[in-house]
């Protein structure tokens, strides 16, 4: 019996008691560790999911968009831009009010392949 008294007095096994808590404590702080670095990897890869889905897909459908004014680049010749940049200086516009207009009134006669030019054309 004061052998068994003896080993838990001795010096050699408090050490190794104490070595073996820090070492699980250790174990512990690493785990907890391991697995914060996996849940924030998932996290960063589902957010670049969620960016990658709302780039390459179609968003539905809007219920009530509006209609606000958008600008976009068209392309003619040189002497066709100035003369363009002519037209909508000399109604008191810019160059690509003047295009809008002119393509919304196009759309709105139905797109068609050809002008007829008449009496009261481009007044």
């Amino acid at each position: 019996m004061n052998q068994g008294l003896a080993l838990l007095d001795s010096e050699g096994f408090l050490q190794f008691f104490l070595g073996s808590i820090l070492f699980l404590l250790l174990l512990l702080f690493f785990a907890v560790l391991f697995s914060l670095c996996c849940y924030l990897t998932f996290l960063l890869i589902e957010k670049i999911w969620q960016v990658y889905m709302s780039i390459t897909s179609i968003p539905p459908k809007k219920q009530d968009a509006g209609d606000p004014p958008k600008k976009f680049l068209t392309q003619v010749k040189t002497s066709e831009y100035l003369a363009l940049q002519k037209e909508a200086a000399d109604r008191g516009l810019d160059i690509l009010s003047l295009s809008g207009i002119v393509l919304s009134v196009w759309l709105a006669s139905g797109c068609p392949l050809s002008f007829q030019v008449d009496g009261e054309a481009g007044q």
